[in-house]
């Protein structure tokens, strides 16, 4: 058989940083995107006259997620390491509930429906 019967050997790189970034948000973007045209095509309430709105919407929802994980980091490594030898003698600071982290995690993953859906 001739060498260009033969299939090309298929290349085993592992990708870059860019190119996981861009998968990551091209997923997540054209996922928003899906997600916010069946809200506008069977419920009342969202209205989204053409694909660049819907477009625009997406990628505001990713850029709101993406600030309100980074918030949340930042005062998950603020807090956790003002009180990290008070968690090794399982002493917790006066008037601050066990579920506090969890809940306030949960109120900056929930942020950006809140203020894109209103």
């Amino acid at each position: 058989m001739k060498q260009h019967h033969h299939a090309a050997l298929a290349s085993a790189a592992m990708p870059n940083t860019r190119q996981r970034l861009y998968i990551r948000y091209y997923v997540a973007i054209t996922a928003d995107l899906i997600v916010l045209g069946l809200l506008s095509q069977f419920w009342d309430r969202v209205q989204i006259s053409s694909f660049t709105s819907g477009l625009i919407a997406a990628i505001m929802l990713q850029l709101l997620l993406q600030v309100t994980l980074w918030i949340a980091y930042c005062c998950r490594s603020h807090y956790g390491s003002s009180t990290q030898h008070l968690n090794r003698l399982k002493i917790r600071p006066p008037g601050k509930p066990k579920s506090a982290g969890f809940l306030s995690l949960g109120l900056f993953y929930l942020a950006p429906n809140w203020l894109c859906y209103g």
